[in-house]
């Protein structure tokens, strides 16, 4: 309500308060799109991913996160500028076995080519005691970090020389439908016997740091041996 060389006074219907200046580490301005019937929502935490492919939408320039999926594969990732982030990783099985798997997860995007239409692309790569085998792929995100669409396409590869000719093919989704859930689906088609579908779709816990994801796979194989 009122700011003075070194106060700032805020007011609600039974409050009001007085802070000192050099109390306050910063300031950021909150959009009114960030309100809700009345509610703040937080920045969502993790926008950059699905279950496990990702959005065209990139970390900021020193942002960063952990990852652990089904307590085995652990990965970090960081954003070394607004459209260029890099992660690394490991399976821990092949880590104490001795021979580690090693994940790289270069990535481009936050490329914007259109009405809340972003790009983007990257690759996943492993490297085994074998030699190195991947997917380079590119993507395409249609709306917000809250509500989006991703169609992407992506070609294995390996140091062995092969090269698949068909793209896997992914269309992914998310849709945050309260403060703390996000409706989340990643569907893909992988190139074997023509084109074989896998679904999943499930729901995003988060806070302003964290995110937990429960979901389901399923695939016309799996539905017919249930």
């Amino acid at each position: 309500m009122e700011k003075r060389d070194s106060l700032v006074v805020f007011t609600s219907k039974t409050l009001k308060l007085e802070v000192s200046t050099s109390d306050i580490l910063s300031v950021k301005k909150v959009e009114s799109s960030s309100f809700r019937n009345g509610k703040y929502w937080f920045p969502n935490p993790h926008y950059t991913r699905y279950l496990f492919g990702p959005s065209a939408f990139n970390l900021k320039k020193g942002e960063g996160y952990y990852q652990n999926i089904y307590g085995v594969i652990n990965s970090v990732n960081f954003g070394i500028t607004d459209h260029f982030t890099f992660g690394g990783g490991t399976e821990l099985i092949s880590l104490f076995s001795g021979y580690p798997i090693l994940i790289l997860n270069p990535k481009l995007g936050n490329y914007t080519i259109g009405n809340k239409l972003n790009a983007g692309g990257g690759a996943f790569l492993g490297l085994t005691k074998d030699g190195m085998l991947g997917i380079g792929y590119g993507i395409i995100t249609q709306g917000t970090e809250d509500k989006n669409i991703t169609l992407g396409l992506g070609w294995a590869f390996s140091s062995e020389g092969s090269l698949e000719t068909k793209p896997v093919v992914t269309i992914s989704g998310a849709s945050r439908i309260s403060k703390n859930i996000s409706f989340i689906t990643e569907n893909w088609l992988i190139p074997a016997d023509g084109y074989q579908p896998f679904f999943s779709y499930g729901l995003r816990f988060f806070g302003e740091r964290i995110a937990v994801d429960i979901a389901f796979i399923n695939s016309p194989d799996i539905a017919k041996d249930a």
